[in-house]
């Protein structure tokens, strides 16, 4: 079979026309102190960058290492080091503490800190150095010694939004598709989320997940509901593994990957009211899929170009035919009667069924 590219521009409406993804976070905040909590083993020498780790955030030292005294410890940072948090979250608030033992204040090069968004102030004559996150995402943060000055420091704290949940929102459409490889969810109040297998050239919901139930990591789901966000909770349940689900995914844009032919969700290229299956390259081949998006994986042996998810119909995606006989009178999915025969990949109805023109 083959399906022009025109067909296919028209069909490949990509996901986020119907679903955007985005985080629902709370605060969190992580205290780093030498020798008790989340600290590095102590090495020799100086002028060696060093890293310290926890959760998702990365704490690393430029041109000096965290050496400390093991009865007395603290960081110690040399002239001209700089000093870097990063999070994979968003970083709200750092909150450094000088050393009791310490014989001079912080001294940082607020000139270099002037490119810092957000506020730094200085407390208890310049004793903690605290730093607050503005209106802009702030992924990674630094900070410069002043030349000539070692920094000691006691502790750091570092205070992260911690996701508590995704937010996801449904277009006027009402349906969109999820996957998460390493996260399972919790139902939300006014959505549905249904899984399906193939029972020889139809598809059939394996599986409805409904309010407050947990769909499992790496579940594939189709979502159905009215247009709004919804947040999904995170679960710590395993939830209920669907039987045979055809619908896979990926966290990151990637090339679609199994055995059979690949669809995507999109909008009805002949009836904008209705949302299916549809194939998202030529032939029903791979297809780059969008992060935490699902698609749908059939075996080739269905032999169908589309899916077609009837409104009328909350938990069944019926098969869209590919054969098609010698008809006197052919319409639109819109119901429009057409003057001549279809080409070939148009959707149309002759004798109150769908076929794709062949």
């Amino acid at each position: 079979m083959h399906c022009s590219m025109n067909y296919l521009k028209s069909l490949i409406l990509i996901l986020f026309t119907f679903v955007c993804f985005s985080a629902h976070a709370e605060a969190e905040t992580i205290t780093f102190t030498p020798l008790v909590a989340h600290s590095i083993e102590p090495i020799s020498g100086n002028n060696k960058p060093d890293e310290m780790n926890y959760g998702n955030i990365s704490i690393s030292a430029d041109m000096a290492n965290f050496n400390y005294n093991s009865t007395n410890p603290y960081y110690r940072l040399f002239s001209y080091a700089l000093l870097t948090i990063s999070s994979e979250s968003r970083i709200k608030k750092v909150v450094l503490y000088k050393h009791s033992s310490s014989p001079k204040p912080f001294s940082l090069d607020g000139t270099k800190n002037k490119g810092i968004k957000g506020r730094l102030t200085t407390k208890d004559s310049n004793n903690i150095v605290e730093w607050k996150y503005g209106s802009d995402n702030v992924n990674t943060i630094s900070f410069y010694c002043t030349f000539g000055v070692t920094v000691y420091i006691s502790s750091i704290e570092v205070t992260v939004e911690k996701k508590t949940g995704e937010e996801i929102t449904l277009s006027s459409l009402g349906y969109g598709t999820m996957y998460y490889g390493t996260k399972s969810l919790v139902v939300p109040s006014g959505i549905e989320a249904m899984t399906y297998t193939v029972d020889g050239k139809k598809l059939v919901c394996s599986k409805t997940y409904r309010v407050g139930e947990t769909i499992p990591q790496a579940t594939g789901v189709v979502l159905k509901g009215y247009a709004g966000t919804y947040t999904f909770n995170y679960s710590d349940e395993t939830g209920v593994a669907p039987s045979g689900n055809l619908l896979s995914g990926s966290d990151a844009e990637q090339a679609t990957s199994g055995a059979g032919l690949f669809y995507k969700l999109a909008q009805d290229p002949d009836n904008a009211q209705n949302v299916g299956f549809f194939w998202g390259a030529d032939n029903g081949g791979a297809f780059t899929n969008g992060a935490h998006k699902a698609y749908l994986c059939v075996p080739a042996s269905a032999g169908v170009r589309a899916f077609i998810l009837l409104n009328e119909e909350a938990t069944a995606i019926n098969k869209l035919s590919t054969d098609i006989q010698t008809h006197e009178t052919y319409y639109t999915l819109g119901g429009q009667q057409l003057s001549e025969k279809p080409a070939k990949g148009a959707v149309i109805v002759s004798k109150g069924k769908k076929f794709v023109v062949r």
